[in-house]
């Protein structure tokens, strides 16, 4: 299991899971009439997002400084908002994959979504006090994987393109660099929910809006 937007920050597990729960459901809206003998058919209001539950084993083997604290604390850490996320208008947790063996779920072939509940139960100890092995129940929730851009012209969603901060960059420079128009910046700050544009988090990965999507600046050669 690992982090969407970066992948070496990941838990892995070396043993398989004990049960994988996978659950979907659809939501109606029934509507019983006086006149009808029977009931009509309900309304379909949507699907809600597909739920994954599933038991682990972490195990830490035999040595005096083994502990599974580690892992736990980063499954606890991924239930949080991200740093990048609490600075914007819209606090959320990481995106996160996961993937086991030819288990196969999703468009991608692995699971992409949040991590929404976590509880671990220790149940061996080192001579230290530290935790050895632990069972982990977790739960996730699908997250709609980012669709990949198609041609303006099809009439298909419009091609968006990520950038990765590097320390000392503006949104104006990303923005020049990018559409040769600095004043493009404003249409990535309102894509991205910035407040402050002028504060930038080295690391943050902001999405590009598509060409054909700007109103270009003054004197600027936007898209339209």
């Amino acid at each position: 299991m690992c982090e969407q937007d970066n992948q070496n920050t990941r838990v892995t597990f070396h043993f398989n899971p004990s049960t994988i729960k996978i659950a979907k459901r659809a939501e109606y809206r029934e509507q019983p009439t006086q006149a009808a003998r029977e009931s009509p058919r309900p309304a379909f209001l949507g699907a809600r997002a597909v739920d994954l539950q599933f038991s682990l084993l972490l195990d830490a083997g035999r040595g005096q400084d083994r502990s599974v604290m580690a892992e736990i604390q980063q499954l606890l850490e991924w239930t949080n908002p991200t740093r990048d996320s609490r600075e914007g208008t819209s606090p959320s947790p990481p995106v996160l994959m996961f993937t086991w063996g030819e288990f196969k779920l999703g468009p991608s072939g692995q699971f992409v979504g949040l991590l929404t509940s976590v509880d671990a139960t220790c149940n061996l100890f080192a001579p230290s006090g530290a935790p050895t092995r632990a069972e982990v129940a977790l739960a996730m929730k699908a997250a709609p994987e980012e669709p990949k851009g198609t041609n303006p012209t099809s009439g298909g969603v419009s091609a968006r393109r990520a950038h990765r901060v590097i320390g000392g960059e503006t949104l104006a420079g990303i923005a020049y660099r990018t559409y040769g128009d600095a004043g493009c910046w404003r249409a990535i700050a309102e894509l991205n929910g910035l407040d402050d544009p002028t504060r930038l988090t080295p690391g943050a990965r902001l999405l590009l809006p598509d060409r054909a999507d700007l109103t270009p600046g003054p004197g600027g050669r936007g898209g339209r």
